[in-house]
């Protein structure tokens, strides 16, 4: 009892921490509750913010193209305006072409009047010249016929000063003329020009009919930033949801561990606890039932039957003492009358066998003698039978005297019984009981006693050995929880998809505003893993093995810069060296290339460097380093500008 009384406060200490160990389940059950329920908002907020965000009807592909668009609209802002410049340039050299036309056609009808002006004069001055030696009825020179009537023909006098005069307008309303004839023709030419350039410009305009106004692109620009804004808020929302579904994942999953093993191990435990606690129960109830006593309610149990045993024992112990005390006197007595009772009685029965005897032969010598009546016998045989009657008698007279003593002896005896109480010889054959049943139960009892200890013996074993398996339990739940973790974040199934398909999306987005800031027409597109050309220009999806070779070097080198900005976490790539075989490009492609880095220098804020061998090719940079052979060895020449 000793032994059994601290490991029962062990057992009831080890419910109360299975209890404690129950709260603790029981708050972890709580915030497992709590964070199901958190997790479930957070999955509805999940699918309302997916949900807004899918209605919100933004493109990437539609803003580049309403930029695209926004450009060609200026372009057709500034196409119509210079198309109206032009016409109202048109129309002042209509209007300068018509002034002209009149001013040539006056300085022709002028120059006409002093040419016939003149010619009459010259005409005259001629037949002057003719005539002056001529006589009436001389030949004409000029017919053959005689002159008649000269004087009539030829009369007055010649003024040279005005023909002179005449010669020097016509020369001057020539030069005149003529001056406004090339004025005239580069008008024509210009108006031509004009008309060459308002007809490419109306060319160019017709092409541009479908694009919307400046206004109306703005309009929707500025709706689709606002869209965009707004969806890039839902996206790091959904991102920031993502994330806290992930942790709210992991720690339902690691709380639905740590409760399942906890539940578990209490299970085990509790189921082991309350097997020994009923095996000590049981055994106390078989003490108990041994000694017809019923455990107490307000009592230790423990303490209880303590009291009572050693109570018992010492009860049983003097009881015991004072029953073999009585017993032993009673015993002594009892044998030592036992003793004499038992002679007298045996001597009582020889005494009463041998009177028997004696009286058979009597009887027999009598009913002999009767039946005979001394016919056919010999007197002498009867009389050598009589001869041992008084010896019969004599016998039979001791023996009835001795009769007479032990009936004496057997009163005396009876006597001296009489005077032992009858209730004291009934108590001790039931007192002989009562103490070989004490004896039993205090064996039972130590024996109990000794089961118990065994059992407590092995009880405290197994406490032991529940200790170290609950310290090696923790640890391999530490590692559970630890290894499930890293399995479920490096399965090669989610880890490497996870981190190359993020990459992939990144890189291309990179690649597309690279590609985009390059030819200000395409984008990179991913869809489904495959990657695409987007053409703004038509509005259509290309595969990139449908590329130019100049289109697949800008996606190649979009794609390089991509990389290098990912790969520098943020820091990006700040210097680009290409080499990339640019001898085998003919010359036309070595122009596009050429143009390509032209735009590279205005569109890219970075160093990028070309490792060539042509000189064409190098020409389009204004710094180089040159590497220049010799007998000695190789040599740079840095050049600037």
């Amino acid at each position: 009892l000793n032994l059994l009384e601290p490991k029962f406060r062990e057992l009831k200490k080890l419910k109360g921490e299975l209890q404690t160990r129950k709260e603790k389940l029981k708050a972890k059950l709580e915030e497992l509750k709590k964070v199901t329920s958190e997790l479930k908002r957070v999955e509805e907020n999940l699918l309302k913010t997916s949900r807004r965000l899918e209605q919100i009807n933004y493109s990437p592909e539609r803003e580049a193209q309403v930029r695209f668009l926004l450009q060609r609209a200026k372009e057709k802002w500034e196409l119509l305006t210079k198309s109206q410049r032009l016409k109202d340039t048109l129309l002042r050299l209509e209007r300068g072409i018509t002034s002209l036309k009149g001013e040539v056609k006056k300085a022709e009808e002028k120059l006409k009047g002093v040419e016939n002006l003149l010619k009459g004069k010259e005409r005259e001055f001629s037949l002057y010249l003719l005539t002056k030696d001529l006589k009436e009825g001389d030949p004409c020179p000029i017919c053959g016929k005689p002159l008649t009537d000269l004087k009539t023909r030829v009369c007055g006098d010649i003024d040279l000063d005005e023909i002179k005069k005449l010669q020097e307008q016509e020369e001057a309303l020539r030069k005149t003329l003529e001056e406004k004839n090339r004025k005239l023709q580069a008008l024509e030419v210009k108006r031509e020009e004009v008309l060459s350039q308002l007809k490419e410009t109306e060319q160019k305009l017709s092409q541009m009919e479908e694009i919307p106004s400046e206004s109306e692109l703005k309009g929707e620009l500025e709706n689709l930033l606002a869209l965009k804004g707004e969806r890039e808020k839902l996206e790091k929302l959904l991102k920031e949801l993502e994330e806290g579904k992930t942790a709210l994942a992991s720690k339902k999953a690691s709380l639905e561990g740590e409760i399942n093993s906890e539940k578990q191990a209490l299970e085990r435990d509790e189921k082991n606890l309350t097997a020994w606690v009923e095996e000590v129960k049981q055994t106390l109830r078989g003490i108990y039932q041994s000694l017809n006593l019923k455990p107490p309610k307000d009592k230790n149990p423990f303490l209880h039957l303590k009291e009572v045993l050693n109570e018992k024992i010492s009860s049983f112990e003097r009881e015991k003492e004072e029953l073999l005390n009585l017993l032993t006197q009673k015993e002594k007595r009892v044998s030592r009358l036992s003793t004499a009772l038992e002679r007298e009685k045996s001597l009582l029965h020889e005494t009463e066998r041998k009177i028997a005897n004696l009286l058979e032969e009597l009887n027999d010598l009598k009913g002999e003698m009767t039946q005979r009546g001394w016919k056919g016998e010999e007197p002498s045989l009867l009389l050598e039978k009589l001869k041992n009657l008084p010896q019969l008698e004599e016998k039979l007279k001791k023996l009835e005297e001795q009769i007479s003593v032990v009936k004496a002896n057997l009163k005396k005896l009876g006597e001296e019984l009489k005077g032992i109480d009858s209730e004291t010889l009934k108590e001790i054959p039931l007192l002989e009981q009562k103490l070989t049943s004490l004896e039993g139960k205090l064996s039972q009892t130590l024996s109990r006693l000794g089961f118990v200890k065994e059992k407590l013996t092995e009880f405290d074993r197994k406490l032991e050995l529940k200790s170290r398996l609950e310290e090696t339990l923790n640890e391999l739940r530490q590692r559970e929880v630890l290894l499930k973790t890293l399995k479920d974040d490096f399965r090669s199934d989610r880890l490497i998809d996870f981190v190359v398909n993020r990459a992939v999306e990144d890189i291309v987005t990179l690649a597309g505003e690279y590609l985009f800031n390059l030819s200000q027409r395409y984008r990179f597109v991913n869809r489904g893993g495959e990657i695409f050309v987007l053409d703004l220009f038509e509005d259509t999806q290309r595969n990139i093995k449908t590329l130019s070779g100049g289109e697949t070097f800008l996606a190649s080198l979009s794609f390089a810069l991509a990389l290098g900005d990912y790969v520098g976490s943020g820091g990006g790539v700040e210097s680009l060296f290409i080499d990339e075989g640019f001898g085998t490009l003919d010359k036309e492609k070595l122009e596009k290339i050429g143009e390509l880095f032209e735009k590279l220098k205005l569109s890219l804020n970075k160093v990028v460097g070309v490792v060539t061998h042509l000189e064409e090719l190098a020409e389009y940079f204004d710094q180089r380093i040159e590497v220049i052979p010799s007998a000695e060895g190789s040599k740079i020449r840095v050049v600037n500008g």
